[in-house]
């Protein structure tokens, strides 16, 4: 399992997310041609995955998911970035 950990990556400044806590959509913001993203949920598991994203910013709906702690994980030329965010269905 490829799941981000403190020790292998380190948060970014490379790439935004709003709002947090996020309730129904996710915005990612700094997004480059041929990105990678994955969201994970606290037991590693991949929840969401895009791949090859042509836009600045991307907008991801995320009520499907439960209440909770996520990682996000942005690959971008064979380097991986991550920032951590809450979902709260308030």
């Amino acid at each position: 399992m490829n799941c981000p950990t403190a020790l292998s990556n380190t948060e970014s400044d490379l790439f935004d997310i709003y709002p947090i806590p996020a309730n129904d959509k996710l915005t990612i913001t700094g997004m480059e041609d041929g990105d990678q993203l994955k969201i994970f949920n606290i037991f590693g598991q991949v929840v969401v995955k895009e791949v090859n994203l042509n836009e600045h910013f991307k907008t991801i709906g995320i009520e499907s998911l439960s209440d909770g702690f996520y990682t996000i994980q942005v690959i971008r030329n064979q380097r991986e970035y991550i920032k951590k965010f809450v979902k709260d269905t308030f």
